[in-house]
């Protein structure tokens, strides 16, 4: 294995030492950096061909989606999530197969 690192020392890439081939890279997502402000990752490219990309809540770090898919398009992946004041998670959607996930927690006890 051989490991790559962007300037700032974080991960950027792995790949196969004996044939160059790359399994996990750090990629510019299309609208935001490849690290938000928090330092979370918000878009990679496994396998050189299946682009994922996750964006955060800006005040809270959580994930409101995730898409997957050749050259981002979502086809593989296409999930978002929210949450309420209290970090509890409110939804799961599967926009691919139309699927929803509604939860209504019993107790105001935030993330667990």
């Amino acid at each position: 294995m051989d490991y790559g690192y962007d300037g700032s020392g974080n991960l950027a890439k792995v790949s196969n030492a004996n044939t160059g081939t790359v399994y996990w890279q750090s990629e510019s997502g299309v609208n935001f950096p490849v690290m938000n402000a928090l330092g979370q990752m918000q878009a990679i490219t496994l396998g050189g061909a299946l682009d994922v990309e996750c964006l955060h809540d800006a005040a809270t770090g959580a994930v409101t989606s995730i898409t997957s898919g050749p050259n981002g398009s979502g086809s593989v992946l296409n999930l978002t999530t929210s949450y309420n004041a209290s970090g509890s998670r409110l939804s799961l959607n599967d926009l691919n197969a139309g699927l929803n996930e509604n939860l209504n927690p019993p107790h105001n006890l935030g993330p667990l």
